[in-house]
């Protein structure tokens, strides 16, 4: 079994669980919503970079393949997201909140991206 895929499947269906939510009910959010989309696109960003570093060559170049594709996914994922609570009473379209979907998984990828450079060269043991 491909575990950070079904992890990429499960947190994409929770994105899209609260994405169905409607502005009644988010409304007692403590956060600005960007923040809020930040942090939950910043989860999606670790799995996916984690997915795709399953099937990709972590090169020695700044940024890897990987990255790239969980940064694409991701901003797709956010794009289809917006688009989906066009149609939910209460919630907007907002470019403003791609954007921090975008930001939150290239960021989250990257926070990823080196943390497994890390455990592969023996800098960071998680097991110990």
């Amino acid at each position: 079994m491909n575990l950070p895929l079904f992890l990429c499947i499960l947190y994409a269906a929770i994105i899209f669980y609260l994405s169905s939510k409607t502005g009644d009910e988010l409304s007692s959010l403590p956060t600005p919503d960007y923040i809020a989309h930040f942090i939950e696109y910043f989860g999606f960003g670790i799995l996916l970079f984690w997915w795709r570093s399953k099937t990709t060559v972590l090169n020695k170049s700044f940024l890897s393949p990987a990255f790239w594709q969980a940064l694409l996914i991701g901003a797709f994922y956010g794009a289809s997201d917006e688009i989906h609570q066009y149609f939910v009473p209460g919630r907007c379209t907002s470019w403003h909140d791609w954007f921090a979907d975008v930001i939150g998984v290239g960021v989250g990828a990257l926070v990823a991206m080196y943390l497994i450079r890390f455990v592969r060269k023996g800098v960071i043991n998680p097991l110990a």
